[in-house]
């Protein structure tokens, strides 16, 4: 973390000038899909991606800036495999993790109940627990900076239904405290328009428009869930409660990682937190999303 004066809102004391610091950190967050494991297969002895969901990590860590926080999704059965939060921290190389299954209904019926959320950092961390979306869960976690503390959100929503999708984000609105705050995850759900991006992204984005129209539940596996993802609905919601998305300007696709055609993984925020310099990057065939690259500033 670091430690910077702002010299944009100076506080006026008697003659003199007071600086108000602010608090600079540097973050990934990334889908690492099915725990770097092949599949979702609790016979699986190994994760086969473990060196390249490390590497990426790792790199980043060696960085300039370094990194003060990750926030992982779909860490399946890092739990069991790792053993808990300390043993997840010493893996990653961050003196703190925590780790939450997402609990959910659908999931748990069909072998899914390892499928997790895992938050490291090397930071204090205040407070931590479960944000209860309806049918899963959500992590919160409060680091100990600034005067009121940085409130981070991972979440990683419904794959298939976008009605779903709308109720998990009111639950996550509802349990998230009024300060100071960054959601981050894998939200499945797109962007109403991708008008302002890169001409490759912006025809992506027509693929699947196209794709969701064409495409029937008899003929391919993913239809429903292309045709629910391209009702849009969803993202608009975090607009309207004051959250900013971090890559509105180059709107930027994370899935698939080698040819990304939409995105689907954000980070917003709002109030004092900043989200800036937002990225993604090479996942080095960790994962079939790309990771992003962040920065979080917390005004004083």
């Amino acid at each position: 973390m670091v430690i910077l004066p702002d010299l944009r809102h100076p506080v006026l004391e008697s003659p003199i000038m007071i600086e108000r610091y602010a608090y600079d950190l540097r973050g990934l967050v990334w889908n690492i899909r099915s725990g770097g494991f092949d599949t979702y297969d609790t016979h699986l002895e190994h994760p086969a991606r473990e060196k390249q969901i490390v590497s990426v990590i790792q790199e980043q860590k060696r960085a300039r800036g370094g990194l003060d926080f990750v926030s992982l999704i779909d860490t399946y059965r890092w739990s069991s495999y790792y053993g808990g939060n300390q043993s997840i921290a010493k893996h990653l190389r961050f003196n703190e993790a925590l780790y939450l299954p997402v609990d959910d209904e659908r999931l748990n019926a069909t072998g899914g109940e390892e499928i997790s959320l895992v938050f490291a950092t090397d930071e204090e961390i205040l407070e931590h627990g479960r944000i209860d979306l309806g049918n899963r869960q959500a992590l919160r976690t409060v680091l100990g900076i600034g005067a009121t503390g940085l409130q981070f959100a991972t979440v990683y929503l419904d794959d298939i239904n976008e009605a779903v999708r709308i109720k998990q984000i009111h639950g996550l609105f509802a349990g998230l405290a009024p300060m100071p705050t960054v959601i981050a995850g894998d939200f499945n759900l797109l962007r109403q328009s991708l008008d302002g991006a890169a001409l490759r992204h912006r025809l992506g984005d027509k693929f699947v428009r196209m794709a969701s129209a064409l495409l029937s539940p008899f003929n391919h596996p993913y239809a429903t869930t292309w045709k629910e993802l391209n009702k849009r609905q969803a993202y608009p919601l975090f607009a309207q409660n004051q959250f900013i998305d971090a890559d509105r300007e180059k709107k930027r696709p994370t899935v698939k990682s080698r040819f990304p055609l939409f995105g689907v993984d954000y980070a917003f925020h709002s109030g004092r937190a900043k989200v800036y310099g937002y990225k993604t990057i090479s996942s080095k065939g960790g994962s079939d999303h790309k990771p992003a690259i962040m920065r979080v500033r917390l005004d004083s």
